[in-house]
């Protein structure tokens, strides 16, 4: 028996262009589907990703790129949000 000989798959089209585009696209608009990135370069869902965690460091969350850091005024709101959810809190359970 011989083994046939396949060809492969290039196992990454994370070269230079693919990944300013990412990084491009995931800045410009951070609640972009990984779909949508996929079709917009024209490269598969794993790369993708593999771009997005070992090139550019992001992780994928409920199908959102999360930034590491809170920007001033996002701090701000969530701040003033979970004060006002403990003020709720606390009207409740004094009547």
């Amino acid at each position: 028996m011989e083994d046939n000989n396949r060809g492969c798959r290039s196992k990454s089209n994370g070269n230079e262009e693919n990944i300013a585009a990412f990084a491009d696209l995931v800045k410009n608009v951070c609640r972009i589907a990984s779909i949508m990135i996929a079709e917009s370069l024209n490269i598969s869902k794993t790369v993708v990703f593999r771009i997005s965690e070992e090139d550019l460091g992001k992780k994928k969350m409920f199908t959102r790129f999360v930034p590491h850091f809170l920007k001033p005024e996002q701090r701000r709101d969530r701040v003033s949000s979970c004060r006002d959810i403990s003020a709720m809190v606390d009207t409740d359970k004094n009547p």
